[in-house]
């Protein structure tokens, strides 16, 4: 953050506690699993006192980085396409939204799922964040939905998947260019913001490694 800031750069802050399914285990800490009946991106008391002590450690070192006070934090995420979680608790992203405000977060709340969701009846959304949609394809389709669901926010997509990532012993997971600048000129010609991810990889060792699983 120290270093977007040197860069004039802003910041969209994504600080989980759920991360995403390519990390190990979403991000969450193994350490959780010592409760036997533990329910994790739910309201479930263990789960909440635990997200209250990491948000509790988190947030102070940030607060005064949000664009209020001059930082380059102008937007923050409200855990991660919890509208595309099977095991979805209908109070949840409302307990996570607060816990952030409690905290000293002052920015726009927002979150990101793909655009089936929001067609979903029984979908779980934050209602007063706004919403950015992630995809790799059909960007026609999910701009669509998103303009057509929340006519009065910006066209926004926090993940416009330029790549994929490899398994060790496996191929190279690429993306056809040609494809790829196709679905990109359509966002442009939407006037839609984005993000490329990734926009730069990696490799991950270890316990930091992704799984294609979803915390349940």
């Amino acid at each position: 953050i120290n270093i977007a800031r040197t860069l004039d750069l802003f910041v969209i802050l994504r600080p989980g506690p759920y991360i995403c399914s390519e990390w190990e285990w979403g991000g969450l800490p193994a350490w959780l699993l010592r409760d036997s009946f533990m329910k994790v991106r739910t309201n479930y008391s263990g789960y909440i006192t635990a997200v209250k002590r990491f948000f509790g450690q988190l947030i102070p070192l940030i607060k005064y980085q949000q664009s209020k006070y001059g930082g380059p934090i102008v937007a923050v995420q409200v855990e991660n396409e919890y509208g595309m979680y099977a095991g979805q608790d209908g109070a949840h992203l409302n307990t996570l939204a607060e816990l952030l405000k409690n905290e000293g977060i002052v920015e726009p709340l927002f979150t990101s799922d793909g655009s089936s969701v929001w067609d979903n009846e029984k979908n779980t959304i934050y209602e007063d964040g706004l919403k950015s949609v992630n995809f790799k394809s059909n960007p026609e389709k999910h701009l669509k939905s998103l303009r057509g669901h929340f006519p009065e926010q910006p066209l926004w997509v926090m993940e416009f998947w330029a790549g994929w990532f490899d398994w060790w012993g496996e191929g190279r997971n690429l993306f056809d260019n040609s494809d790829f600048q196709k679905n990109l000129d359509v966002i442009l010609d939407h006037k839609a913001s984005l993000n490329f991810y990734m926009f730069h990889g990696g490799t991950n060792f270890g316990f930091t490694n992704g799984g294609l699983t979803i915390a349940r």
